[in-house]
């Protein structure tokens, strides 16, 4: 009876506080349904169309068969639910680094890839890298009643990961663990092992909106640094007014490969994006159900728009990062966190990204240890 009130407190706390809860019920347990089109942030619950005809998405349930709805979203809706094998850390009992140092020089470069990736080659198909290729992507994870949820975060420190606002909006640092150095979320034969911290803090921008996902990014301070080695590594950050429109660049995670798959992928996926001025992606997205008054919010950035070549269900909060110098320098730095978007992999349908460039002193400011006053 305890976890029935605590869920139900859960879905009505969930309508009180402006967000969408959309749950797929049987029409009769709905009492106001959602409009059958909606776009979420972060690419996490794309879920109005994935409804079955005779269930609905839901905007307020009723109050008498909490349970039989919190079945519905296991079975029905779209999840970021990941299935693995590979059991978890115990993170009580990880053991903490003596010091912060990382002596491995090369390790400390930040955005170095490893363009071939790492120990014996391996078959992947053309949307999956290879083991160690991005060692600065992070998995975040945290439990609940549905399962264990997965969404994305790059290391910009040895012991701060950043990602979006939004999937950790309910959440405390207690719930969630960070792993590096993972590649296939259900092997547990790969050369080089993944770690996983706790996490002590959470800095959340002040000025996240949840209507129309400006300001959307988060930093987490976990409570053991990383050690740099090969298969784990910092991303670099842009600096402030850095443009990148019309470069491709690479976003990577364990998302779902297209909209309306059950699961998130086990190995890593990378995809391609072509990067897109404002003024291009604001009319396209105004060519989709946002109508011609939809105003693309100054801190976001947009990238796609090429069929079936699309961030997805599961990558949010990942990073999205273009090359720096030539293309094939085999350095980068992160550009982007995947925010939100239209479905996945729709032709002339771009999406969402937030603009790090724009929060490069913002972020800076949160990695000061102390807090300068002024007299």
């Amino acid at each position: 009876m305890e976890r029935l009130w605590v869920i139900a407190a859960i879905l009505v706390g969930c309508v009180f506080l402006g967000d969408a809860c959309n749950f797929c019920v049987p029409k009769e347990d709905c009492l106001v349904e959602k409009p059958r089109f909606e776009f979420h942030w972060g690419l996490q619950s794309r879920i109005a169309s994935e409804c079955a005809v005779y269930n609905v998405c839901c905007d307020v349930l009723r109050d008498d068969n909490t349970e039989a709805q919190v079945q519905n979203v296991a079975n029905n809706c779209e999840t970021d639910t990941l299935h693995t094998t590979k059991p978890f850390v115990n993170i009580s009992f990880w053991p903490i680094p003596e010091s912060d140092d990382t002596s491995d020089p090369q390790a400390q470069v930040a955005g170095k890839s490893n363009p071939r990736g790492l120990g014996p080659s391996v078959y992947v198909t053309n949307d999956q890298s290879v083991p160690g290729q991005y060692p600065w992507v992070v998995a975040i994870f945290y439990q609940d009643i549905f399962g264990t949820h997965v969404f994305g975060g790059s290391l910009i420190r040895p012991g701060v990961v950043l990602t979006s606002f939004h999937h950790i909006r309910y959440r405390d640092a207690s719930e969630i663990v960070v792993r590096a150095g993972e590649w296939d979320m259900d092997s547990s034969t790969e050369q080089f092992k993944f770690e996983e911290r706790g996490v002590d803090r959470i800095v959340r921008h002040e000025r996240f909106d949840f209507e129309t996902g400006a300001n959307n990014l988060a930093l987490l301070f976990l409570n053991a640094p990383f050690e740099l080695q090969d298969h784990i590594r910092i991303i670099a950050l842009p600096e402030p007014q850095s443009n990148y429109d019309g470069l491709r660049c690479t976003a990577a995670g364990w998302g779902k490969k297209k909209f309306g798959d059950r699961g998130l992928s086990n190995i890593m996926k990378k995809v391609d994006l072509r990067m897109l001025n404002r003024n291009q992606c604001e009319q396209l997205l105004r060519r989709t159900n946002l109508g011609n008054s939809f105003n693309l919010p100054d801190s976001l950035i947009c990238a796609g728009g090429e069929l079936n070549k699309d961030t997805c269900t599961g990558d949010g909060g990942s990073a999205l990062f273009c090359p720096i110098g030539a293309e094939d320098s085999g350095l980068y730095e992160q550009v982007g966190i995947v925010n939100w978007g239209m479905e996945c992999g729709h032709q002339n349908v771009p999406a969402t990204y937030t603009n790090v460039a724009m929060f490069r002193q913002w972020i800076e400011d949160q990695l000061v240890p102390f807090t300068y006053r002024n007299f």
